[in-house]
C-alpha cells in the first residue's frame, strides 16, 4: 500500500483510548491504528452481528 492510500478524511478516534485509526482507501477494511509513538496494522471485520478487529 502507498502511503498516499492512506484516507485521513476517515481518521476517527477512539474516545476510550488515545487511539486513531486511518483506513486504507485501496484496501478495504485495512487500517492503520496509532496508539501514542506506536503504530500497527489492524483488520476490521463483522461476525456473529458484532465487529471484529485483530492487530
Amino acid at each position: 500500500m502507498r502511503k498516499s492510500a492512506l484516507n485521513t478524511a476517515n481518521t476517527r478516534p477512539v474516545s476510550q483510548r488515545s487511539e486513531t485509526v486511518h483506513w486504507d482507501t485501496e484496501v478495504p477494511k485495512l487500517g492503520l491504528r496509532q496508539r501514542g509513538t506506536t503504530s500497527s496494522w489492524i483488520v476490521q471485520w463483522r461476525a456473529d452481528g458484532g465487529t471484529r478487529k485483530h492487530a
